[in-house]
């Protein structure tokens, strides 16, 4: 069976309430893809913006609605 993998790439706060600049934001998504290919996966996937459930929260109309419960991206 092959697998792919699914990424969010956000500049969210880490665990210290730091948030990272864009240049380690995406060197950890960089590095994070190299362990994806090390394990074996075959395509990594990454999510649009637009459609995140945090965006869509925003938005009068939304794309994608939040439903009650969703945990979302």
């Amino acid at each position: 069976m092959e697998y792919d993998i699914f990424f969010s790439i956000a500049q969210t706060p880490d665990e210290s309430g730091e948030i990272p600049s864009e240049q380690v934001m995406l060197n950890n998504y960089f590095q994070q893809v190299e362990l994806a290919d090390q394990l074996g996966f075959g395509v990594a996937w990454i999510a649009q913006a637009h459609l995140s459930t945090a965006t869509q929260k925003l938005n009068r109309r939304p794309v994608v609605p939040h439903w009650q419960g969703e945990v979302g991206l």
